[in-house]
């Protein structure tokens, strides 16, 4: 199998991500997992959208023998940048992904 790289930029509202995943689902079609990537466009590619100034979304997949990477990237934080918060229980957002560094 050759290698090859194929990409989607997808500007406008959060609704982009939909366009992403169907993307995705085309270009991947004939792939043994093209629902698991599927869900991983529409797990990072969601997050991208709600939390980006611009709402501007671009997937990249790079494909090889046994592996896919997915690549997706947005048009940049928030003026204010990012802000620390606690999820309640119950919440179904916010939960984020706590990185901690070593002191």
């Amino acid at each position: 199998m050759r290698a090859w790289i194929s990409s989607s930029k997808c500007p406008g509202p959060p609704e982009e991500g939909a366009r992403a995943r169907r993307w995705t689902r085309d270009v991947l079609r004939a792939h043994p997992r093209v629902d698991d990537l599927v869900l991983v466009v529409s797990e990072l590619g969601t997050n991208a959208l709600t939390h980006t100034a611009g709402h501007v979304l671009r997937v990249m997949l790079t494909v090889t023998e046994g592996r896919v990477t997915v690549a997706v990237t947005d048009s940049g934080g928030t003026p204010e940048g990012p802000k620390v918060t606690e999820a309640t229980e119950e919440a179904i957002h916010r939960r984020g992904l706590s990185i901690r560094t070593r002191e």
